[in-house]
């Protein structure tokens, strides 16, 4: 389970950070029952090819972004497409983020209801690819 380690029990409550799923209901009704029971976990239907979809989730405000591959659900016969969604909502998250504000202690908020908080190059993204050759395109993004 992606959550579990995320809500482990000896975290302090005050550490436990919001998590915002972004995509398909038909996958998150799947897995509903199980992601249901942690704490501060919300799910937004959308994708994140979509840029309305990603800034209405606030990634500007994140402090991680994780991109899951669809690639076992992809019909590309071509191994350099398996994964174009994946680095699609790369290249999409990336391009939406915002800058960061400092509260009267000079240190930055980390919040989802914020304005954004983060320049562009502080917000790590994590992507799942299959095929390893197509990094190159994430590459050369930055």
């Amino acid at each position: 389970n992606l959550l579990l380690p995320l809500r482990n029990s000896n975290l302090p409550t005050s550490e436990v950070k919001k998590v915002l799923l972004l995509g398909q209901k038909e996958y998150i009704e799947k897995e509903w029952k199980d992601i249901d029971e942690f704490q501060d976990v919300y799910f937004m239907e959308g994708s994140p090819i979509r840029r309305e979809d990603v800034i209405s989730a606030g990634v500007q405000n994140c402090l991680m972004c994780l991109i899951l591959s669809s690639a076992l659900q992809s019909k590309a016969t071509d191994p350099n497409l398996v994964d174009k969604e994946t680095i699609l909502s790369f290249l999409q998250i990336k391009g939406c983020r915002g800058t960061e504000t400092m509260d009267n202690a000079n240190t930055a908020k980390y919040r989802l209801s914020e304005k954004p908080i983060r320049n562009r190059a502080q917000i790590p993204i994590i992507s799942e690819i299959v095929n390893d050759s197509n990094v190159q395109f994430m590459e050369k993004s930055k």
